[in-house]
Protein backbone atom coordinates (compact mmCIF):
# COMPACT_ATOMS: atom_id res chain seq x y z
CA UNK A 1 0.00 0.00 0.00
CA UNK A 2 1.47 3.37 -1.00
CA UNK A 3 1.99 6.26 1.40
CA UNK A 4 -0.96 8.20 0.02
CA UNK A 5 -3.26 5.98 2.10
CA UNK A 6 -5.83 3.37 1.16
CA UNK A 7 -8.32 3.69 -1.62
CA UNK A 8 -12.00 3.21 -0.87
CA UNK A 9 -14.96 1.39 -2.33
CA UNK A 10 -18.61 2.30 -1.82
CA UNK A 11 -21.22 -0.40 -2.26
CA UNK A 12 -24.97 0.01 -2.51
CA UNK A 13 -26.91 -1.50 0.35
CA UNK A 14 -28.09 -4.90 -0.88
CA UNK A 15 -31.74 -5.84 -0.86
CA UNK A 16 -33.09 -7.74 2.12
CA UNK A 17 -32.34 -11.44 1.80
CA UNK A 18 -35.07 -13.89 0.91
CA UNK A 19 -35.53 -17.46 2.03
CA UNK A 20 -35.76 -20.19 -0.60
CA UNK A 21 -37.55 -22.34 1.97
CA UNK A 22 -40.34 -19.81 2.59
CA UNK A 23 -43.86 -21.05 2.15
CA UNK A 24 -46.84 -22.50 3.91
CA UNK A 25 -46.00 -25.32 6.30
CA UNK A 26 -48.23 -27.58 8.33
CA UNK A 27 -47.99 -27.55 12.11
CA UNK A 28 -47.13 -31.04 13.41
CA UNK A 29 -49.62 -32.90 15.58
CA UNK A 30 -49.13 -32.73 19.36
CA UNK A 31 -47.84 -36.30 19.42
CA UNK A 32 -44.97 -35.31 17.13
CA UNK A 33 -43.95 -32.40 19.37
CA UNK A 34 -44.32 -34.41 22.55
CA UNK A 35 -41.73 -36.90 21.35
CA UNK A 36 -39.05 -34.29 21.92
CA UNK A 37 -38.43 -31.25 24.07
CA UNK A 38 -40.37 -28.23 22.90
CA UNK A 39 -39.10 -24.64 22.98
CA UNK A 40 -41.18 -21.66 21.88
CA UNK A 41 -39.41 -18.34 21.24
CA UNK A 42 -41.52 -15.17 21.39
CA UNK A 43 -39.07 -12.51 20.28
CA UNK A 44 -38.76 -8.98 19.01
CA UNK A 45 -36.14 -10.07 16.47
CA UNK A 46 -37.36 -10.81 12.98
CA UNK A 47 -35.75 -14.03 11.84
CA UNK A 48 -34.78 -13.30 8.25
CA UNK A 49 -33.51 -9.76 8.79
CA UNK A 50 -31.68 -10.40 12.04
CA UNK A 51 -29.31 -13.09 10.87
CA UNK A 52 -27.40 -15.49 13.08
CA UNK A 53 -25.92 -12.82 15.31
CA UNK A 54 -29.04 -11.77 17.24
CA UNK A 55 -29.39 -13.53 20.59
CA UNK A 56 -32.89 -15.09 20.19
CA UNK A 57 -32.15 -16.27 16.65
CA UNK A 58 -28.78 -17.74 17.61
CA UNK A 59 -30.28 -19.52 20.62
CA UNK A 60 -33.16 -20.91 18.57
CA UNK A 61 -30.74 -22.29 16.00
CA UNK A 62 -28.61 -23.88 18.70
CA UNK A 63 -31.57 -25.46 20.49
CA UNK A 64 -32.62 -26.85 17.10
CA UNK A 65 -29.15 -28.27 16.54
CA UNK A 66 -29.43 -29.97 19.92
CA UNK A 67 -32.55 -31.84 18.77
CA UNK A 68 -35.15 -29.70 20.52
CA UNK A 69 -38.45 -29.00 18.73
CA UNK A 70 -38.22 -25.24 18.24
CA UNK A 71 -40.96 -22.87 17.15
CA UNK A 72 -39.92 -19.24 16.64
CA UNK A 73 -42.09 -16.16 16.37
CA UNK A 74 -40.50 -12.74 15.90
CA UNK A 75 -42.71 -9.66 16.03
CA UNK A 76 -41.36 -8.62 12.64
CA UNK A 77 -42.53 -11.96 11.23
CA UNK A 78 -46.14 -10.94 11.93
CA UNK A 79 -47.44 -11.50 8.40
CA UNK A 80 -44.53 -13.20 6.66
CA UNK A 81 -44.62 -16.73 5.29
CA UNK A 82 -43.84 -19.66 7.56
CA UNK A 83 -40.74 -21.72 6.88
CA UNK A 84 -38.48 -24.37 8.30
CA UNK A 85 -35.02 -22.94 8.87
CA UNK A 86 -32.38 -25.50 9.75
CA UNK A 87 -34.43 -27.02 12.57
CA UNK A 88 -36.61 -24.21 13.99
CA UNK A 89 -40.10 -23.70 12.59
CA UNK A 90 -40.44 -19.95 11.99
CA UNK A 91 -44.09 -18.89 12.07
CA UNK A 92 -46.16 -15.78 11.51
CA UNK A 93 -48.77 -14.54 13.97
CA UNK A 94 -51.75 -16.23 12.34
CA UNK A 95 -49.97 -19.59 12.39
CA UNK A 96 -48.91 -19.06 16.01
CA UNK A 97 -52.56 -18.52 16.93
CA UNK A 98 -53.62 -21.63 15.01
CA UNK A 99 -50.93 -23.62 16.80
CA UNK A 100 -52.14 -22.65 20.27
CA UNK A 101 -54.58 -25.59 20.70
CA UNK A 102 -51.71 -27.96 19.85
CA UNK A 103 -49.30 -26.13 22.17
CA UNK A 104 -51.83 -26.23 25.01
CA UNK A 105 -51.72 -30.03 24.82
CA UNK A 106 -47.93 -30.12 25.12
CA UNK A 107 -45.38 -29.10 27.73
CA UNK A 108 -42.30 -27.06 27.08
CA UNK A 109 -40.51 -23.81 27.75
CA UNK A 110 -41.21 -20.34 26.40
CA UNK A 111 -38.22 -18.02 26.02
CA UNK A 112 -39.88 -14.66 26.06
CA UNK A 113 -38.71 -11.24 24.97
CA UNK A 114 -40.69 -8.27 26.26
CA UNK A 115 -42.28 -7.38 22.93
CA UNK A 116 -45.86 -8.60 22.36
CA UNK A 117 -47.48 -11.13 22.33
CA UNK A 118 -46.60 -11.70 26.00
CA UNK A 119 -50.06 -13.04 26.83
CA UNK A 120 -49.39 -16.25 24.89
CA UNK A 121 -46.51 -17.14 27.20
CA UNK A 122 -48.64 -16.84 30.31
CA UNK A 123 -51.55 -18.74 28.75
CA UNK A 124 -49.13 -21.63 28.27
CA UNK A 125 -47.75 -21.18 31.78
CA UNK A 126 -51.21 -21.98 33.18
CA UNK A 127 -51.09 -25.46 31.59
CA UNK A 128 -47.62 -26.33 32.80
CA UNK A 129 -45.16 -24.56 30.53
CA UNK A 130 -42.06 -22.91 32.00
CA UNK A 131 -41.76 -19.22 31.10
CA UNK A 132 -38.30 -17.69 30.81
CA UNK A 133 -38.20 -13.90 30.57
CA UNK A 134 -34.88 -13.12 28.87
CA UNK A 135 -33.86 -9.48 29.36
CA UNK A 136 -31.53 -8.31 26.59
CA UNK A 137 -31.89 -4.52 26.81
CA UNK A 138 -32.81 -1.73 29.18
CA UNK A 139 -36.17 -1.22 27.50
CA UNK A 140 -36.98 1.90 29.46
CA UNK A 141 -33.75 3.51 28.21
CA UNK A 142 -34.55 2.18 24.73
CA UNK A 143 -37.84 4.08 24.75
CA UNK A 144 -35.97 7.24 25.73
CA UNK A 145 -34.02 6.98 22.44
CA UNK A 146 -37.26 7.10 20.43
CA UNK A 147 -37.52 3.35 19.91
CA UNK A 148 -39.68 0.75 21.73
CA UNK A 149 -42.58 3.19 21.91
CA UNK A 150 -44.80 0.29 23.00
CA UNK A 151 -42.86 -0.09 26.26
CA UNK A 152 -44.60 0.28 29.64
CA UNK A 153 -42.65 -0.22 32.86
CA UNK A 154 -45.60 -1.92 34.55
CA UNK A 155 -45.68 -4.58 31.81
CA UNK A 156 -42.02 -5.38 32.28
CA UNK A 157 -42.29 -5.59 36.07
CA UNK A 158 -45.21 -7.97 35.62
CA UNK A 159 -43.08 -10.19 33.36
CA UNK A 160 -40.19 -10.10 35.83
CA UNK A 161 -42.48 -11.26 38.63
CA UNK A 162 -44.61 -13.82 36.75
CA UNK A 163 -41.91 -15.66 34.82
CA UNK A 164 -40.65 -18.93 36.26
CA UNK A 165 -37.09 -18.02 35.27
CA UNK A 166 -35.58 -14.59 34.61
CA UNK A 167 -32.31 -14.24 32.71
CA UNK A 168 -30.32 -11.15 31.71
CA UNK A 169 -27.50 -10.59 29.25
CA UNK A 170 -25.54 -7.94 31.18
CA UNK A 171 -24.75 -7.10 34.83
CA UNK A 172 -26.55 -3.74 34.66
CA UNK A 173 -29.74 -5.56 33.60
CA UNK A 174 -29.37 -7.85 36.60
CA UNK A 175 -29.00 -4.84 38.91
CA UNK A 176 -31.98 -3.08 37.34
CA UNK A 177 -34.22 -6.12 37.86
CA UNK A 178 -33.19 -6.32 41.51
CA UNK A 179 -33.94 -2.62 41.92
CA UNK A 180 -37.40 -3.00 40.38
CA UNK A 181 -38.54 -6.28 41.91
CA UNK A 182 -36.00 -7.60 44.42
CA UNK A 183 -35.55 -10.64 42.18
CA UNK A 184 -32.06 -11.50 40.92
CA UNK A 185 -31.95 -12.89 37.38
CA UNK A 186 -29.47 -15.46 36.12
CA UNK A 187 -26.68 -13.69 34.23
CA UNK A 188 -26.33 -15.36 30.83
CA UNK A 189 -24.12 -13.25 28.61
CA UNK A 190 -24.21 -13.02 24.86
CA UNK A 191 -21.88 -15.12 22.74
CA UNK A 192 -20.30 -15.56 19.35
CA UNK A 193 -18.99 -18.17 16.94
CA UNK A 194 -18.25 -21.65 18.25
CA UNK A 195 -14.90 -21.70 16.44
CA UNK A 196 -12.25 -19.07 15.69
CA UNK A 197 -13.05 -17.27 12.46
CA UNK A 198 -11.21 -18.99 9.61
CA UNK A 199 -8.76 -16.78 7.75
CA UNK A 200 -9.49 -17.77 4.21
CA UNK A 201 -8.56 -15.65 1.22
CA UNK A 202 -9.43 -12.01 2.08
CA UNK A 203 -12.50 -10.56 0.34
CA UNK A 204 -11.47 -8.80 -2.84
CA UNK A 205 -12.85 -5.45 -1.71
CA UNK A 206 -11.46 -5.53 1.82
CA UNK A 207 -9.85 -2.15 2.46
CA UNK A 208 -6.40 -2.73 3.96
CA UNK A 209 -4.71 0.35 5.42
CA UNK A 210 -1.00 1.03 5.46
CA UNK A 211 -1.09 1.48 9.25
CA UNK A 212 -3.79 -1.05 10.02
CA UNK A 213 -7.25 -2.34 9.16
CA UNK A 214 -10.34 -1.59 11.24
CA UNK A 215 -13.90 -2.93 11.06
CA UNK A 216 -17.28 -1.95 12.41
CA UNK A 217 -20.10 -4.46 12.00
CA UNK A 218 -23.56 -3.54 13.20
CA UNK A 219 -26.48 -1.17 13.21
CA UNK A 220 -25.62 2.43 12.32
CA UNK A 221 -29.00 4.13 12.27
CA UNK A 222 -29.93 4.17 15.95
CA UNK A 223 -29.61 7.28 18.07
CA UNK A 224 -27.07 5.39 20.20
CA UNK A 225 -24.58 5.15 17.31
CA UNK A 226 -22.04 7.98 17.46
CA UNK A 227 -21.50 8.95 13.84
CA UNK A 228 -19.57 12.08 14.80
CA UNK A 229 -17.15 10.04 16.90
CA UNK A 230 -16.58 7.64 14.00
CA UNK A 231 -16.14 10.47 11.49
CA UNK A 232 -13.57 12.23 13.67
CA UNK A 233 -11.69 8.98 14.18
CA UNK A 234 -11.53 8.31 10.45
CA UNK A 235 -10.19 11.81 9.78
CA UNK A 236 -7.43 11.43 12.37
CA UNK A 237 -6.23 8.09 10.96
CA UNK A 238 -5.88 8.66 7.20
CA UNK A 239 -3.62 5.63 6.69
CA UNK A 240 -5.90 3.20 8.51
CA UNK A 241 -8.49 1.38 6.42
CA UNK A 242 -12.03 1.41 7.86
CA UNK A 243 -14.44 -1.29 6.68
CA UNK A 244 -17.99 -0.41 7.74
CA UNK A 245 -20.59 -3.19 7.65
CA UNK A 246 -24.25 -2.37 8.24
CA UNK A 247 -27.15 -0.34 6.91
CA UNK A 248 -26.56 3.39 6.72
CA UNK A 249 -28.43 6.53 5.74
CA UNK A 250 -25.53 8.39 4.11
CA UNK A 251 -22.14 6.96 3.14
CA UNK A 252 -18.99 8.30 4.76
CA UNK A 253 -17.06 9.68 1.80
CA UNK A 254 -13.41 9.42 2.70
CA UNK A 255 -10.44 7.83 0.96
CA UNK A 256 -9.86 5.44 3.84
CA UNK A 257 -13.46 4.20 4.22
CA UNK A 258 -15.15 1.20 2.64
CA UNK A 259 -18.94 1.27 3.12
CA UNK A 260 -19.99 -2.34 2.61
CA UNK A 261 -23.66 -2.02 3.51
CA UNK A 262 -25.67 -4.80 5.08
CA UNK A 263 -24.16 -8.26 4.59
CA UNK A 264 -25.26 -11.77 5.58
CA UNK A 265 -23.65 -12.69 8.86
CA UNK A 266 -21.25 -15.35 7.46
CA UNK A 267 -20.04 -12.92 4.80
CA UNK A 268 -19.57 -10.13 7.36
CA UNK A 269 -17.39 -12.45 9.43
CA UNK A 270 -15.10 -12.99 6.43
CA UNK A 271 -14.22 -9.30 6.60
CA UNK A 272 -13.86 -9.33 10.39
CA UNK A 273 -11.42 -12.24 10.19
CA UNK A 274 -8.95 -10.18 8.15
CA UNK A 275 -8.99 -6.98 10.21
CA UNK A 276 -6.81 -5.89 13.11
CA UNK A 277 -9.21 -3.93 15.33
CA UNK A 278 -12.99 -3.90 15.78
CA UNK A 279 -14.70 -0.75 17.01
CA UNK A 280 -17.91 0.06 18.92
CA UNK A 281 -18.49 3.84 18.64
CA UNK A 282 -21.61 4.31 20.78
CA UNK A 283 -22.96 7.50 22.32
CA UNK A 284 -23.05 8.17 26.03
CA UNK A 285 -26.60 6.98 26.65
CA UNK A 286 -27.99 4.95 29.52
CA UNK A 287 -29.03 2.27 27.05
CA UNK A 288 -25.39 1.52 26.19
CA UNK A 289 -24.42 0.96 29.83
CA UNK A 290 -26.59 -2.18 29.83
CA UNK A 291 -25.28 -3.72 26.61
CA UNK A 292 -23.18 -6.86 26.26
CA UNK A 293 -22.31 -6.31 22.60
CA UNK A 294 -22.40 -9.41 20.43
CA UNK A 295 -19.93 -7.79 18.07
CA UNK A 296 -17.30 -7.99 20.83
CA UNK A 297 -17.52 -11.79 20.70
CA UNK A 298 -17.35 -11.72 16.90
CA UNK A 299 -14.27 -9.52 16.97
CA UNK A 300 -12.59 -11.72 19.59
CA UNK A 301 -13.31 -14.84 17.52
CA UNK A 302 -11.30 -13.19 14.74
CA UNK A 303 -8.41 -12.41 17.08
CA UNK A 304 -9.12 -8.66 17.02
CA UNK A 305 -8.74 -6.09 19.73
CA UNK A 306 -11.98 -4.21 20.47
CA UNK A 307 -11.96 -0.44 20.93
CA UNK A 308 -15.16 1.00 22.37
CA UNK A 309 -16.57 4.23 23.70
CA UNK A 310 -16.10 4.82 27.42
CA UNK A 311 -19.83 4.24 27.94
CA UNK A 312 -19.30 0.52 27.20
CA UNK A 313 -18.45 -0.10 30.83
CA UNK A 314 -19.33 -3.80 30.69
CA UNK A 315 -16.30 -4.33 28.43
CA UNK A 316 -13.84 -2.88 30.92
CA UNK A 317 -11.21 -5.43 31.91
CA UNK A 318 -12.37 -8.08 29.45
CA UNK A 319 -9.86 -9.72 27.10
CA UNK A 320 -8.47 -7.59 24.27
CA UNK A 321 -10.48 -4.44 24.96
CA UNK A 322 -9.56 -0.77 25.19
CA UNK A 323 -12.12 1.91 26.04
CA UNK A 324 -11.98 5.54 25.04
CA UNK A 325 -11.82 8.46 27.43
CA UNK A 326 -15.01 10.14 28.67
CA UNK A 327 -15.99 13.11 26.50
CA UNK A 328 -13.42 12.08 23.86
CA UNK A 329 -14.21 13.28 20.34
CA UNK A 330 -12.26 10.47 18.70
CA UNK A 331 -11.08 6.89 19.26
CA UNK A 332 -7.90 7.43 17.24
CA UNK A 333 -5.52 7.19 20.21
CA UNK A 334 -7.08 3.95 21.42
CA UNK A 335 -6.99 2.42 17.93
CA UNK A 336 -3.31 3.30 17.60
CA UNK A 337 -2.67 1.64 20.96
CA UNK A 338 -4.57 -1.48 19.93
CA UNK A 339 -2.63 -1.71 16.66
CA UNK A 340 0.63 -1.67 18.62
CA UNK A 341 -0.36 -4.37 21.07
CA UNK A 342 0.31 -8.05 20.31
CA UNK A 343 -2.59 -9.94 18.80
CA UNK A 344 -4.03 -12.81 20.85
CA UNK A 345 -2.52 -16.16 19.95
CA UNK A 346 -4.50 -18.85 18.14
CA UNK A 347 -4.59 -20.81 21.40
CA UNK A 348 -5.98 -17.84 23.32
CA UNK A 349 -8.68 -17.23 20.73
CA UNK A 350 -9.63 -20.92 20.72
CA UNK A 351 -9.93 -20.91 24.50
CA UNK A 352 -12.07 -17.76 24.42
CA UNK A 353 -14.58 -19.07 21.87
CA UNK A 354 -14.79 -22.41 23.69
CA UNK A 355 -16.08 -20.54 26.74
CA UNK A 356 -18.24 -18.00 24.89
CA UNK A 357 -20.18 -19.83 22.18
CA UNK A 358 -23.95 -20.01 21.75
CA UNK A 359 -23.65 -23.72 22.53
CA UNK A 360 -22.30 -22.82 25.98
CA UNK A 361 -25.06 -20.25 26.51
CA UNK A 362 -27.69 -22.81 25.49
CA UNK A 363 -26.34 -25.14 28.18
CA UNK A 364 -26.72 -22.31 30.69
CA UNK A 365 -30.36 -21.78 29.66
CA UNK A 366 -31.07 -25.50 29.96
CA UNK A 367 -29.58 -25.57 33.46
CA UNK A 368 -31.76 -22.62 34.50
CA UNK A 369 -34.93 -24.12 33.03
CA UNK A 370 -34.40 -27.60 34.46
CA UNK A 371 -33.24 -26.23 37.78
CA UNK A 372 -36.36 -24.14 38.36
CA UNK A 373 -39.25 -26.20 36.98
CA UNK A 374 -38.32 -28.86 34.48
CA UNK A 375 -41.15 -28.95 31.91
CA UNK A 376 -39.77 -32.03 30.16
CA UNK A 377 -40.02 -34.52 33.01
Amino acid sequence: MDSSGPTHTVKKIPAAPTHPEEGVVHIPEPSAWQEGRLILFLSGCTWHTSGAAQRPVALARTFGQRGYNVMYYGSGNYDLNNYWCGGPLVVNYATLQKAMPMLMQCRGAVILGLTPPRDIAFQLQRVGWTVVYDIIDDWEAFRETGYATWYELEDEIRCMRRADVVTASAPRLVERTVELTGRRPHLIRNAGPSRPLPKKKPPRDLLIGQDGTVVYSGYMQGTWFDLELLTNTIKELPNVGFNIIGEYDKPLLARNVNMLGSLPYPEAMEYVAHCDVGIIPFRHKRLCEAVDPIKYYDYAAGGLWTVGSSVMTDLKGRPWTILGKPEARSLAREIKEALQRPRPTDEEVAAFVAENSWQVRTDEFIQCIEGEANPWT
